[in-house]
């Protein structure tokens, strides 16, 4: 079914090459729906980097350049609060989830902390630590902004 062949694929990427490419996910050619495929060999080959030749190394590519993207906002929000970022507390389901909305629908939840406490309460907390080496990531930020000015 269908939950296999994300796993499948998820494994798939976790074995492939590491930082093989990276794309800026923010790029205006990402936004359209449609097949993304050919927009991201389109990308790598634009910036001069090897193609993902399978749908795992494009998956790979994919979740790598969307961490890099996330790494530079949690960076870029540190920065501008003045508060540095240890911690990203990611809810799946964003405004479906009911919880989330629970205070909008008039729960006791009077701030912050209070739905933390919520959440953490009534769900199942998994914790995800960063894999490869600070360098290793440094390095592929570097080379997305070398590929990215180079355009």
């Amino acid at each position: 079914g269908e939950p296999t062949q994300l796993g499948s694929l998820l494994a798939g990427a976790a074995a492939a090459p590491s930082f093989a490419a990276v794309i800026d996910v923010n790029d205006p050619s990402f936004l359209a729906p449609g097949d993304m495929t050919p927009r991201i060999a389109a990308a790598c080959e634009a910036t001069g980097q090897s193609l993902p030749r399978s749908q795992a190394a494009t998956t790979r590519c994919i979740l790598e350049s969307l961490a890099l993207a996330y790494r530079r906002t949690v960076r870029l929000a540190g920065e501008l609060s003045g508060q540095p970022v240890d911690v990203v507390h990611v809810v799946g389901g964003g405004v479906r989830n009911e919880l989330v909305q629970a205070r909008t629908l008039g729960a006791a939840l009077p701030d912050l902390a209070s739905m933390r406490q919520l959440i953490r309460s009534t769900h199942q907390v998994r914790r995800y630590e960063p894999t490869g080496t600070q360098a290793a990531w440094d390095a592929a930020e570097e080379r997305l902004d070398r590929a990215v000015v180079g355009q």
